[in-house]
């Protein structure tokens, strides 16, 4: 891990809501060298500072107005103990929409500016609180559509990845640094492994090193999904099997040939993978130029 040291262009207060919106708990989170500074300028309440990790009651105001925009809870956390490693500063109000916003602006009016998209995250990985493959599973664990996606994103974060790839190169370094010195002293009587137990080792390494592509792909899948196009003739049951498989009518389905003018979305979880569902319109010679532009639609969401 890296030593705690804050850096420039790192050293500005970030700000921004940690939690989804629409949920019944708001925490804004503010991160940085000085954000102490900023937080005690909204704050009327215990000084949570004082006692690092310990939730307060409080009161968050505006600036320069002075008014009350919430009661809630507040936390220090001093670096390099932190999600960042930098200081940090997390509110807990009350969800909504206009408390978030109001207590955003007032922290913005204090001296914070925006984090930017995944910051927060980017300044853990700069500061050595997660290596880059956390950094990346961060990302996965919010995006996650399925448990088994989760899962593979929980111990991603975890470090399992990271950990194997740091023993990969640790064993790397020890074969070259063996290779090189089979080179500059092939006559001194030195305690190396053989070539042969060497050839051994690069093949086991580079056998597990395609395992883990493979595994990649297949993780892939498992976060991105598929998307898959029903493609067929008009009233060959399409929109059917699109509703079956969704156990829902979600396509209109008539004997009319040519019903479907349009191509339709839905998202379905087929053995815990993500599917991408696409009814296409009935691809068949036609007259009709709606018809037809639905079958043009067809023929691109193929392509």
């Amino acid at each position: 891990m890296h030593t705690y040291q804050q850096k420039d262009p790192d050293d500005d207060v970030i700000t921004a809501l940690a939690t989804g919106t629409g949920g019944a708990l708001n925490v804004i989170r503010l991160s940085g060298r000085g954000c102490l500074d900023v937080a005690r300028q909204v704050w009327r309440g215990k000084k949570f500072w004082r006692v690092p990790r310990t939730l307060c009651l409080g009161r968050v105001i505006s600036i320069p107005e002075g008014t009350l925009i919430d009661r809630g809870l507040a936390v220090f956390f001093k670096g390099p103990h932190s999600y960042t490693g930098e200081d940090v500063v997390e509110f807990h109000l009350h969800g909504g929409g206009a408390v978030a916003r109001q207590c955003l602006q007032a922290l913005l009016a204090a001296g914070a500016r925006f984090a930017e998209a995944g910051e927060f995250t980017r300044r853990a990985f700069l500061n050595g609180k997660l290596d880059l493959t956390q950094a990346e599973a961060v990302n996965d664990v919010i995006r996650a559509h399925s448990e088994l996606a989760l899962r593979l994103a929980q111990r991603q974060l975890d470090g399992a990845l990271g950990k194997v790839l740091r023993r990969l190169y640790d064993e790397l370094t020890m074969l070259r640094a063996d290779c090189e010195a089979h080179l500059d002293f092939p006559d001194e009587d030195l305690d190396l492994p053989p070539v042969s137990e060497m050839e051994a080792s690069v093949s086991r390494i580079i056998d597990q090193v395609n395992r883990l592509l493979q595994t990649g792909r297949m993780g892939e899948m498992v976060r991105q999904g598929v998307r898959v196009a029903i493609v067929g003739p008009p009233n060959a049951g399409k929109s059917s099997l699109l509703n079956c498989i969704l156990g829902q009518d979600r396509a209109i389905v008539t004997h009319f040939p040519g019903t479907t003018r349009d191509t339709l979305e839905a998202l379905a979880h087929i053995g815990q993978i993500p599917v991408c569902l696409v009814d296409t319109a009935g691809i068949r010679e036609t007259d009709n130029p709606i018809e037809q532009e639905g079958i043009r639609r067809s023929f691109r969401t193929i392509a």
